[in-house]
This record gives structure tokens, C-alpha cells and sequence, in this order.
């Protein structure tokens, strides 16, 4: 985020860093969800505000006093508005207390009270007046500063929503408000139909219509028609901000990026803390290639969003005064004076001799006067835009519609066949069986790289293991495993015969010809000092981590080799996960209760680069090339060109903090990358409510046909998996409810990933490995927890198969973890390969029957890289124009067979293939044979077919 000006901080102290026993109080999934709100903060947050004595600032009440109309009783009129609440009767209760507040305005009671049924009614930017009112009145408490920073402050009282279902059966204001907190929990069969109900009882309600339409753009069976929901709105719709949310999300998916903008400028300049408004705003004025407006819209969704974490952490402890002056210099900053006098207030009257509070709350009284507004004007950057030079939405507009490449095939099957392959191996892991006590470090691991290490064209796998921990000096450690492929007959095991077996505490792994000579090396990732085998070329490696320059001692998660500055030599990019020894030895467990171990009571370990310098070297050049940024958390990575630029970028997944998406900006190959970090910007730190997710695993294909890589991010358990579509200059959006894969994931904790082709229908499946962290399964929620396997239907929308018709693999739980591609026999079917905590690793063989024609292309550099990361390949046959990458790094702690596998459905034939090196050169072959595996090698004339069947 943008540092603020000198003029918009105050001088004080700023606050402590939490101690790491205090955060380590926290769960893994409470640092990644808004916990202000769930139920039970919320409920009780509102409900107190009519029972607190507010803050006594009667000395500093800058408002005139209104007279009491004489003719209303206004006792009498409150007892009867909460007579009405208790018989359900809400509506009439929200007409007494507006009486009662037309009377009397600074009435607290009645400000409360209506606040709240506003809440309930998920009114919650009506609600908002009346907590400011309260503020502003010098009225006010806590709870009243937390709602007004809050995200979203719906109150969720099912009680109260019975009672007026019961009492009023045809009053269904409360509607809406249910059904926002029935999409929190995401129950949306639930919350379409009340909203359906509640707008069809009531049209003018324009909080329903704006929820109504948002559920037709995200649902995959829309409870209303978008065009029907636009014609219908009621004649004042202009002037709800929710409303404009919406349009402005259609015209994004309809690609009217300019449309799309003026709505959420719309919806700005309603409400100038929409933290959504501004977030989608600065993104689309990225895309536009307007980059200070970007910053200036991006920068202030930011501090709202930083703001609605503070709130949360003031309301769970409320005794902490430094937090209440960073919430002050928060509000300050956003131009909302009255709140961050309020904030210091309330230091003021608990720590009178804070050191500078009576001189803050000094200056800061000063500049308000009884017309000072909630938002200072200019504050938002919409205030500088000339709105109405961006035109609207065109509704007549046809959806964009992503092309298909052809329907499922065949039913696709995959045989279990690690123990009939030879393949013996488990993750193993320390935990205490009686108790279930694991440590942090044994959560994370294992990876599996393939690797045709002996250079026989059949690919070979490597898997990483663990270590006994804490190590007793001397003692025997459990090593990595190599199995080689016999012929695609089965394998055998040979690390210590290969030269390879690390006996460090592995994570993950990465496979890549880092010295150019045509023999795959292997790098492992490790708690401690990672590790770098050089093959020989005979069938064994050597150890070079230490000629080779690579050292330090981190938590490195996962890796990659890659050409990140285009000199034609790959490099080496460690992500990093939690930094000190406390975080791997913590026990995870609070007193006697288990629990999942949480990320947030620990600094994040920063990422190294290292630089590979063409002479059997590297150079760590982290803090020169712009990826030295704090709180990266990084559990996965993906390498891949997504803006033809002819230029690597890097996605890191983060756990429960924003994820990284560096873009290099350093435009001549062999120089130092200029990396420039683009997440937000580009759509990819945070997931489509703007929050960030506990990412662990990376999936990177064409998910819809439309030509563009997208991403697919494994998350926590009851966070869905994110589906990152990718739209025009490289902007993201979330399109996971749409493509169908929300449900289906959000009771699941996913680790690795792969887009694969399972049926060779021309369309990108998912596959994902799934496990929880903790052993939970007392309270309800597995340990163990089945894979899943996602059918692709040609236009990016996606149905789980079901697992009997899978095979065995999906019929039963695991604590899957990395999960890695390959082609073990070399018939033209993507297998995969997964590590699984404490039981033997999977491999599955894809046994699909009467699947589509496929063509299997290797590469191999020769100007680039000679893995050649970034190169594309695109085929034209009966019209159709499919394009893949070769990326690196995809999955989780893992990496793939460096192989590009195209099915292309019921084509015979394949006009023209062309391949884009990363060096810029560029070959096209035409009548290509298909149902062949072929070699191409950078500027050779001739395309090699080597095991046609």
C-alpha cells in the first residue's frame, strides 16, 4: 500500500507488533475471513449500543440541540416500536423509531434501535447514517466506531427474522438481511430464493435488487435473467451505490471495461468508502493503462480494507489503546475526521496521560464544525473524475461467450497403481497418534517433482520427505526418494544409487536443466538449506549447493528453475513461508484443545531470487530486482508469460495474507529483472470480496478456450478454491461461482492442483488433492478428506465427477499434498501423482477409454533456455485455435513433466502447428500427425516424431 503524507499521520507511537503467543491464538482461517462478520460479533456488537453508556464528549458536542416535539411521547413511542419487534412486526417498528427520531434527532436510543433493524434488513449504507449521527452528536461508543469500519455489518437475528416470518407473514423487509448472511455461510439455494421473494414482495427495495442481480452474474443457474433484472429496476435505482456494483460487475464480464468503470465511479461517489467500488476501479483503470488513477483507487480500497481488520482486532481487544490511535490515523487518513476524533476520544477518556492523545484530540476537535461531513470532500478520487465521460453499459449486449473446443469424450477413469508400479513411498510425519499433536512443519510438506533424469524419454519421479524433528545430532534421517521408469513397464527405487536422497526436512521440489546441458538437475526445497544436484549425464548427480552459490537458511516451501531475465540461463526462485525457528517447532494445539496452526502469529519469510550467471553460479539478487516485500507467507508459485510480452511473470500464492503477482518490467533479456509487484492491480491478491484467502496450490491452463492462462488457487477449508479468469491486459477476475467450482470445494481444504486433459476432448479438467492440517474430525470436520476430480464442459464451466466412476483413488481420504503431471507409458493420457501425509503416495494412471486424438509435444531451447519456460504452442485444425504454455512451477510443492499434451477432440488431423520461443523466434510445421508424441528443437527445420502408436 501507498505510505500516507506527513500530513495525513500524526505523531504518535506507532503500535506494537502483537506478540507471537497472542497471534498464535488465532486459527489458520480467521486471519484469511473478516471475523467482524460472523454472527455472533454482530449480534452482540449492535445489540450493546443501546445498553453502553456512550462516551461522555458533552463538553465537545459540536451540534446544536434539536426541541423535543412536545406532542410526542417519546417514551411511550419506543416502548411500542420494541412491542412491535417482539411481535414481529418490524416495519412498524422502523416507522415508530423514525418518529420518534424526527422529533428528536440526537436520541440514542432510537439511533440505536434503528440501526440495528436496518442491519437485520441488510440496509446496512442506510445504517450507516445513523452510527455517524451518534458519532457526531459526541454520543457514541465502541460498537459505534467498529459497525462504521467495518466491511459489512450485517446483523444476522434469526429470532428476530422467525418472529416477523410468524407475526407478519407479508412483511418481508427482514428478507434481504437473511439472505446476505445465508451467502456468507454460503447457503445460495437459500438465499436466491428469499431474495426472489423479498423482491417480488417489494420492488422499490433497492438493496434486494442490487443482491438479486449481483446472484445472476455469480450463480451457474441464475435465480433471475440479468437483462430482465435491469428493465425491471425501480425508477430510483440510480441512487443506491449496491445497484451500480452490480451493472459495473455485468459490464466487466461483457467486456465493457470503460461501461464498467463509470458504474463503479457511480457507486464512489454514493458512497465514498465502497471498498469494493474502488478496488474494481482501480483494477479496470489499470487494464486502461491509467495508472495513477489505478493507485490513487487501489491505494484507498486498500486502507479500508486494512481499517475493517483493525476494527475486528480493536473489538476483540479493546484494551488495546495503540490499535485505537492507528484506527484514528486510519480514518484520518481517509477523510473522515469525526471517526478519528472519536477513536482518540476514547483513548483520551480510558489513558487521559497517553503520551500525545490530549494534543491529537486537540487538533483534530479543531477542524470540525457542525456541517463537517462524515467524508471530507476530495477525499475519494472519484471526486477528480469527470463521471460522466465514461459512458454507460450497453445492456443489449450479447454475453461473451467462450468458445468450445469440443465436449466431454469419454468417461473419464484413472487406475490406482503405485503398489503394481513399485512406487513404496509416504510422507511420513511425527505425530503423537494418541493425541493427534502435530507441529506446524509437519503441515506442510511433501513435494514430488518428474524428472527424466537418465535422459530415455521416459519420465522418472522424485519425491521429498520429512525429517525426524527435533533432530538428535548423529541421528539416521529418513531421505528423498528417485524412482526410474523401466520402460513404462514399472519403476524402481535408485536415490542412492543416483546420488540424490536429501536427508533435510524437504519440502518441495522443482526439476529444470539449470547448467544447459541436456540432463535434468533436481533443486529441493528444505526447512533449513536447500539443495541443488547437478546431474552428471551418466545417471547420477552431485551435490553443488555450495560451489554453486545458493545458501541461507529459510523455510522454503516451494521452488522453481526458470529464466526470470531472458540471458537464456534458468534461475532459481525460493518461496518462503514463516520465518524463525519458533514456527516450525510450535505445537499446534491451545491448552487442551487442538486446532490448526495459524500463520498470522508468525513474520513471513521472505522470497530469494537467485540469478543464474551462465558459468556454473548464482548470485542472490533479492533485494535488488523488487520482490523484497514483508508478509509473503508463500506456499506455491507459478512461472509463465501471461502478457506476450516474451517476459516471465510470477504468481506466489500466500497463506491468509495478499498473494504476489511480479511483473518484470526490465524490457532487455540477460539485464537484472525489474520486478514490479501487480497483484491488486492485476485482480490476483485477494479473491472476488476483495479478501485475502490461505492459499496453498497453483493450477495454470486456458480454463475457458478464449486463448488467455488462467489460475486456479487452492484455499482453507470453508474458503472455496478461487478460479482467477483471465480478461484483456492480463486483468483478473474471480469467475469461481460462475464456473461452478465454489460449492464444491467450500467444506474442503485443497493442496496441490492440475489442469489436465483427462479425456483429450480439447478442454482443461481439474484435478485436486485435499487434506486438512489438524486432525479436527471430533468437532465435525474431516481430517482426511477426499480428492476431487472436475469435468471441464468446453466453455469453462466445470461439474464434479463423481468418485465411484473415477476409481479408486477418489473413493477414499487422504492428506493429499503435491500433486504433479506426467505421461508414465507414453500413450498420449495425462497421470497424475500425488504425496500424501503418513500414507503411501497415489499415482494415477489415466485408463480413459475412447478418449479424443492428442499430440504430445516436447520442446527444447536452444537460443532460450533449453527447458524453454514460456514457450507457446499453438495448433490450428477445423478451425479451431488452441494454444498452450510451457510453464513452470504449477501445483503445489511440485513439478511437472516438462511436456505439452493437446487433446483435440474427433480431429484427425492438425493443419498447422507453431511454436513461439521465448527468445522471439518462431517455427510453424503444418500437417502435423496426430496421436504421436514429436520433438521440436528452436530453429531446426524438421519436427521429430519419436513414439507414434
Amino acid at each position: 500500500m501507498k505510505k500516507r503524507s506527513a500530513k495525513s499521520r500524526r505523531a504518535i507511537d506507532p503500535p506494537p507488533k502483537p506478540t507471537q503467543q497472542a497471534n498464535a491464538q488465532l486459527p489458520r482461517w480467521l486471519t484469511a475471513i473478516v471475523a467482524f462478520v460472523a454472527v455472533a460479533l454482530l449480534i452482540y456488537c449492535v445489540a450493546v449500543l443501546a445498553l453502553t453508556p456512550s462516551h461522555d464528549a458533552s463538553d465537545h458536542t459540536l451540534a446544536t440541540e434539536q426541541q423535543q416535539n412536545p406532542k410526542l411521547d417519546v417514551a411511550q413511542t419506543l416502548f411500542q416500536a420494541e412491542q412491535a419487534l417482539r411481535e414481529g412486526h418490524v416495519s412498524a417498528a422502523e416507522e415508530h423509531i423514525s418518529q420518534i427520531l424526527e422529533s428528536d434527532p440526537a436520541n440514542l436510543a432510537a439511533i440505536n434501535r434503528l440501526a440495528y433493524i436496518l442491519g437485520v434488513e441488510g440496509r446496512c449504507w442506510e445504517a450507516n447514517r445513523y452510527l455517524f449521527e451518534a458519532v457526531r452528536r459526541g454520543q457514541f461508543t465502541l460498537h459505534h466506531l467498529v459497525l462504521l469500519g467495518a466491511l459489512e455489518p450485517v446483523i444476522d437475528d434469526a429470532g428476530l427474522v422467525q418472529r416477523c416470518r410468524t407475526g407478519d407473514p407479508d412483511d418481508l423487509v427482514v428478507l434481504v438481511g437473511a439472505a446476505r448472511t445465508a451467502m456468507k455461510k454460503n447457503q445460495m439455494s437459500s438465499a436466491d430464493s428469499m431474495l426472489q421473494e423479498a423482491v417480488a414482495a417489494n420492488p422499490s427495495s433497492l438493496e434486494g435488487q442490487a443482491w438479486l442481480g449481483r446472484r445472476s452474474l455469480a450463480a451457474t443457474d441464475p435465480p433471475v435473467d440479468f437483462a430482465t433484472w435491469q428493465e425491471k429496476l425501480p425508477a430510483n435505482a440510480d441512487s443506491h451505490p449496491e445497484i451500480w456494483i452490480t451493472r459495473g460487475q455485468w459490464a466487466r464480464e461483457n467486456a465493457q471495461p470503460q461501461a464498467a468503470i463509470r458504474c463503479f465511479l457511480e457507486a464512489a461517489r454514493l458512497d465514498p468508502n465502497h471498498r469494493i467500488a474502488h478496488l474494481e476501479a482501480g483494477q479496470l483503470f489499470g487494464q486502461l493503462n491509467k495508472p495513477e488513477q489505478a493507485t490513487a483507487f487501489l491505494d484507498r480500497a486498500e486502507q479500508l480494507r486494512e481499517l475493517g481488520f483493525l476494527v475486528d482486532e480493536i473489538f476483540k481487544q479493546p484494551e488495546n489503546q495503540q490499535r485505537m490511535l492507528k484506527a484514528a490515523d486510519l480514518t484520518e487518513a481517509l477523510g473522515r475526521p469525526w471517526e478519528a476524533w472519536a477513536w482518540c476520544e476514547l483513548v483520551r477518556a480510558r489513558e487521559p496521560n497517553y503520551p500525545g492523545v490530549a494534543q491529537s484530540c486537540a487538533r483534530l476537535r479543531s477542524v470540525l464544525t457542525a456541517d463537517s461531513p462524515q467524508t471530507l470532500a476530495g477525499s475519494s478520487p472519484v471526486a477528480d473524475l469527470a463521471i460522466a465521460e465514461y459512458p454507460l453499459p450497453n445492456y443489449q449486449t450479447a454475453p461473451v461467450l467462450a468458445t468450445s473446443a469440443g465436449g466431454p469424450m469419454a468417461e473419464t477413469r484413472f487406475a490406482e497403481m503405485a503398489q503394481a508400479l513399485g512406487i513404496d513411498f509416504t510422507y511420513k510425519r511425527d505425530a503423537d497418534p494418541e493425541t493427534g499433536e502435530m507441529r506446524m512443519l509437519e503441515t506442510t510438506g511433501g513435494g514430488v517433482a518428474i524428472v527424466d533424469y537418465d535422459a530415455d524419454g521416459w519420465p522418472d519421479v522424485y519425491f521429498t520427505q520429512s525429517a525426524v524433528w527435533p533432530s538428535e545430532p548423529g541421528a539416521t534421517q529418513p531421505i528423498d526418494r528417485l524412482f526410474r521408469n523401466l520402460g513404462g513397464k514399472r519403476f524402481v527405487e535408485v536415490a542412492v544409487a543416483a546420488g540424490v536422497g536429501d536427508d533435510r526436512y524437504s519440502q518441495g521440489v522443482t526439476a529444470g536443466d539449470y547448467n544447459n546441458d541436456g540432463f535434468a538437475d533436481l533443486y529441493v526445497a528444505n526447512f533449513g538449506r536447500n539443495r541443488l544436484y547437478r546431474n552428471n549425464g551418466d545417471g547420477t548427480f552431485t551435490d553443488v549447493s555450495d560451489e554453486t552459490g545458493i545458501g541461507g537458511e529459510h523455510w522454503t516451501t516451494s521452488c522453481l528453475l526458470a529464466d526470470v531475465n531472458g540471458d537464456g540461463f534458468p534461475d532459481l526462485y525460493d518461496v518462503n513461508y514463516l520465518s524463525g525457528d519458533d514456527a516450525a517447532r510450535s505445537i499446534c494445539r491451545q491448552g487442551d484443545e487442538l486446532r490448526w496452526c495459524s500463520p498470522s502469529g508468525f513474520a513471513g519469510d521472505q522470497d530469494q531470487l537467485f540469478l543464474n550467471d551462465g558459468k556454473g553460479r548464482f548470485e542472490n539478487v533479492t533485494s535488488q530486482v523488487g520482490i523484497e516485500l514483508p508478509e509473503g507467507k508463500g506456499l506455491g508459485i507459478v512461472a509463465a508469460d501471461f502478457d506476450d510480452s516474451g517476459r516471465l511473470s510470477l504468481f506466489v500464492a500466500n497463506d491468509a495474507v495478499a498473494n504476489f503477482f511480479f511483473v518484470n518490467a526490465a524490457e532487455t533479456p540477460g539485464v537484472p529483472p525489474q520486478f514490479l509487484e501487480r497483484a491488486i492491480l492485476h485482480g490476483l491478491a485477494f479473491d472476488g470480496d476483495g479478501l485475502p484467502q490461505a492459499c496453498m496450490g497453483v493450477a495454470i491452463d486456458d480454463a475457458n478456450n478464449d486463448g488467455r492462462l488462467d489460475l486456479f488457487v487452492t484455499n482453507f477449508h470453508e474458503q472455496a478454491n478461487t478460479l482467477y479468469r483471465q480478461q484483456a491486459g492480463a486483468q483478473f477476475v474471480d469467475a469461481t461461482r460462475r464456473a461452478g467450482l465454489f460449492d464444491a470445494s467450500y467444506q474442503l481444504l485443497g493442496f496441490g492442483t492440475q489442469f489436465l486433459d483427462g479425456d483429450l476432448d480439447g478442454s482443461a479438467d481439474l484435478v485436486v488433492a485435499n487434506g486438512h492440517v489438524l486432525d479436527l474430525s471430533a468437532q465435525g470436520i474431516p481430517f482426511a478428506m477426499r480428492p476431487q476430480y472436475f469435468q471441464n464442459d468446453g466453455t469453462g464451466r466445470f461439474r464434479e465427477l463423481k468418485s465411484k466412476s473415477l476409481g479408486d483413488y477418489f473413493a477414499q481420504n487422504h492428506l493429499g499434498r503435491g500433486l504433479a503431471l506426467l505421461d508414465w507409458n507414453r500413450d498420449g493420457k495425462e497421470d497424475f501423482v500425488v504425496s500424501n501425509i503418513g500414507s503411501v503416495a497415489s499415482f494415477n494412471a489415466n485408463t480413459t477409454t475412447n478418449t479424443g486424438h492428442y499430440i504430445s509435444v516436447n520442446l527444447h531451447g536452444v537460443n532460450c533456455s533449453r527447458d524453454a519456460i514460456g514457450a507457446k504452442v499453438t495448433l490450428q485444425y477445423a478451425g479451431i485455435t488452441k494454444t498452450r504454455q510451457l510453464t513452470a512451477g504449477s501445483g503445489y510443492q511440485a513439478s511437472n513433466q516438462r511436456q505439452l499434451i493437446f487433446g483435440i477432440g474427433d480431429h484427425p488431423s492438425i493443419e498447422t502447428l507453431t511454436v513461439r520461443w521465448p527468445s522471439g523466434n518462431e517455427q510453424v510445421f503444418h500437417s502435423v500427425r496426430t496421436d504421436s508424441e514429436v520433438n521440436i528443437v528452436e530453429s531446426s527445420d524438421s519436427l521429430f516424431v519419436t513414439r507414434p502408436d
